[in-house]
């Protein structure tokens, strides 16, 4: 693979994380309603609207990775978006062990969300959006020949830190991809 290739994915990278970063520090939906019956997305260089209807959106089902404390830190996505449009991202952390975790905080590269504590058995869900640039945006940002997507958008999942009777403790969920279309 020539170093031009790669020096294009990491500047793509580094722009997603950029738009992802400012996309978690606008209110996000934290309500964790996954049973709306459509989501209205907004391509943003031309406002156009298009109405998706939720069950039209098919989700990956990671079953994330469980730590030594028996937590699991699990990160899901859409499996397929389209170019000018958000794609929706879930965190879930799991206690499956005996004491309650505290301080749950996760994170990735662009940015932070706090869980609070999680008792055993209990769940909780963190939803937000990221930015999918078009082939016009790679143009402009990444001054591009051509402005193609050269593959899936790979996300590298988010880690969490947390405490059980003073000990810190941390675990990471698992990667996720999502296939681009135009």
């Amino acid at each position: 693979m020539n170093k031009k290739y790669l020096g294009i994915i990491l500047l793509l990278v580094i722009a997603i994380s950029g738009v992802s970063a400012f996309l978690i520090t606008q209110s996000p939906n934290e309500n964790n309603n996954n049973n709306t019956n459509s989501t209205n997305i907004t391509k943003n260089e031309s406002n156009i609207t298009k109405n998706i209807i939720k069950n039209d959106i098919e989700f990956t089902n990671h079953k994330g990775k469980t730590d030594k404390n028996n937590v699991t830190v699990t990160a899901n996505c859409q499996k397929n978006a389209y170019q000018g449009t958000n794609a929706t991202i879930i965190w879930k952390v799991t206690n499956n062990g005996n004491e309650t975790i505290k301080n749950v905080e996760a994170g990735d590269q662009d940015g932070y969300h706090k869980f609070g504590n999680i008792a055993p058995s209990e769940s909780k869900t963190y939803n937000f959006t990221t930015y999918i640039p078009t082939n016009n945006d790679l143009k402009t940002d990444f001054d591009m020949e051509k402005g193609q997507w050269p593959g899936p958008l790979w996300i590298g999942g988010f880690s969490i830190n947390y405490s059980i009777n003073g000990e810190e403790f941390s675990a990471g969920a698992n990667p996720m991809e999502i296939n681009v279309k135009v």
